[in-house]
């Protein structure tokens, strides 16, 4: 799935984001009340992003991403 993170003006989700670097891949989870994505892209220019987590187990806001020595992503709420 590839997502531009188009919205629609009742949205909320893309504030209080999080977001990291890990080598050449930018991870990204907006905030919300319910479970999201987590996305990534190897070329964030192109506005073209794929999930790494289909969604994440409990809702969140201002979320915090942790990528742990062996590989694994945690999203902190």
């Amino acid at each position: 799935m590839h997502s531009s993170f188009q919205r629609t003006p009742t949205d909320d989700d893309q504030c209080a984001l999080a977001a990291f670097v890990s080598g050449d891949t930018l991870f990204y989870v907006g905030s919300t009340y319910r479970g999201l994505p987590v996305w990534y892209s190897t070329d964030p220019k192109s506005g073209r992003f794929k999930r790494k987590i289909e969604s994440v187990a409990l809702p969140f806001w201002d979320p915090g991403l942790f990528l742990d020595d062996d590989g694994r992503l945690y999203v902190v709420a």
